[in-house]
C-alpha cells in the first residue's frame, strides 16, 4: 500500500513539473512575439500581451521581468508624449486631433490598467466638448435653414459660415448639407462685386492677392463688407514684414506641390507669430497632405530597419520630424541610428589605438 501511494505520488509531481515545462514553453512564442514588437517600435503591441501573462498564476521565461520593465518604461514615456500632444492639439481647438492621440491610449489599453486612466479621462472630456460643439454648429445650421426658407438669404449665409468656420476651428467632419445649402445661398443673391478697401491684415490673405482686384461673393470665405471705396482712393503701401515674406513664399511652395517646403516655412512662422491665423489655416489645409507624406516616409524607413539599413532609414525620420515633430517612432529611430553610430565611432577609436 505504501509503495503504491509512493508511485502514486512520483507520477503526480512528474506530470506537475512537466506540465509547468509545457506551460513554460507555450509562452516562449509569445514572449518571442513581444521581443520582436518592442524591437520594431510597437511598444503598446508588446505591453498588452506581456500584462496579460502577468494576470495567469504561471511561472515566467528567465527574461519576462527584464523585457516587461523595458516595455513598461518605453509604454510610459509614450503615454507623456501622446497626452502632451493631445494637449497641445486641444489648446489649438483641433479636437478630433487632440480625441485620436487620448483614444490611442485607452483604446489600447485596460480599464483598469493605470497607465491608460489618465487618456481616458481626457478622452471622455474632449467627447463631451465635441458632443456640444456638434449642438451649438446644429442650432446654428436650423437657423440657417429657417432664414432660407423666410427668404432671407444674406441671413442664411452668414449662419452657414459661421458653421464652416466652426467646424473648421474644431477639426469636425464637414456638413455637405450646410455646404449645398451656402452654395444655394451664393446663387440666389444677387450677384454684386466687391472692392478691397484695405490690403489684407498679415496672417488673412497672402500678400501678393492684396491687388484691389474685384472678387465674386460667391468666393469670398466671410461675409461682404457693407460699405465700398471709391475707386480713386489707393491703400497706403506697407514694406512687407519678414512674416509676410514667409507666408508668401510658404504659398508658392505649396502651389509648387513642395509640401515639406510649404509646412516648414509655415512652422517658422508660427515659431516668430504663433497666433498667426493665416500659417494655422494653411497647417490645418495641408493635413491630408502631411499625414500621407510620414505614412509614406515612415513606411520607407521601416522598410530599410527591417534590413538593419538605419543608415537609410535616419534620412526619412529626419523627413519626417520636419513636418511631424512630434512623431515618436521618428524621434526613437533616429536615437537608435545615433547611438548606433557612437559605438561603431567608439570601435573605431578603440581599434586604431590598438
Amino acid at each position: 500500500m505504501e509503495t503504491c501511494l509512493k508511485s502514486l505520488l512520483l507520477v503526480c509531481s512528474v506530470g506537475l513539473s512537466l506540465g509547468a515545462c509545457k506551460t513554460s514553453t507555450s509562452q516562449g512564442p509569445t514572449i518571442e512575439h513581444c521581443r520582436q514588437a518592442y524591437q520594431r517600435g510597437d511598444v503598446l503591441e508588446a505591453y498588452t500581451v506581456l500584462k496579460s501573462l502577468d494576470l495567469e498564476n504561471q511561472p515566467k521565461p528567465a527574461d519576462y521581468h527584464l523585457l516587461i520593465d523595458d516595455v513598461t518604461e518605453a509604454v510610459e514615456y509614450l503615454i507623456e508624449q501622446w497626452l502632451h500632444s493631445g494637449d497641445q492639439l486641444l489648446a489649438e481647438g483641433d479636437l478630433r486631433g487632440a480625441l485620436r492621440y487620448y483614444r490611442d491610449i485607452s483604446q489600447r489599453l485596460k480599464d483598469d490598467d493605470p497607465l491608460g486612466l489618465k487618456a481616458a479621462e481626457k478622452a471622455g472630456q474632449v467627447e463631451a466638448q465635441i458632443a456640444s460643439v456638434e449642438r451649438q454648429i446644429e442650432q446654428t445650421a436650423q437657423a440657417a435653414s429657417t432664414a432660407f426658407l423666410a427668404g432671407d438669404y444674406e441671413e442664411a449665409r452668414l449662419k452657414l459660415l459661421q458653421v464652416r468656420e466652426q467646424v473648421r476651428e474644431h477639426g469636425l467632419d464637414y456638413n455637405l448639407d450646410s455646404e449645398r445649402l451656402l452654395a444655394e445661398c451664393d446663387r440666389r443673391l444677387p450677384s454684386q462685386e466687391i472692392e478691397l478697401s484695405q490690403p489684407a491684415a498679415p496672417g488673412e490673405i497672402a500678400p501678393e492677392v492684396a491687388e484691389t482686384a474685384p472678387v465674386r461673393r460667391s468666393r469670398l470665405r466671410h461675409p461682404p463688407r457693407r460699405r465700398r471705396v471709391r475707386p480713386d482712393v489707393k491703400p497706403a503701401e506697407t514694406k512687407p514684414s519678414e512674416v509676410d515674406a514667409l507666408f508668401t513664399r510658404a504659398g508658392r511652395l505649396q502651389a509648387r506641390g513642395d509640401i515639406l517646403g510649404a509646412v516648414t516655412t509655415l512652422r517658422k512662422i508660427l515659431a516668430i507669430q504663433p497666433s498667426h491665423s493665416g500659417a494655422k489655416a494653411a497647417m490645418r489645409a495641408l493635413k491630408p497632405e502631411r499625414e500621407a507624406l510620414v505614412a509614406r516616409w515612415m513606411k520607407k524607413a521601416s522598410e530599410h530597419f527591417a534590413r538593419e539599413e538605419l543608415d537609410k532609414a535616419a534620412p526619412f525620420w529626419r523627413k519626417v520630424l520636419k513636418i511631424d515633430p512630434d512623431n515618436l517612432r521618428a524621434k526613437e529611430g533616429l536615437q537608435m541610428f545615433r547611438h548606433l553610430e557612437e559605438i561603431k565611432s567608439k570601435q573605431e577609436q578603440s581599434g586604431g589605438s590598438d
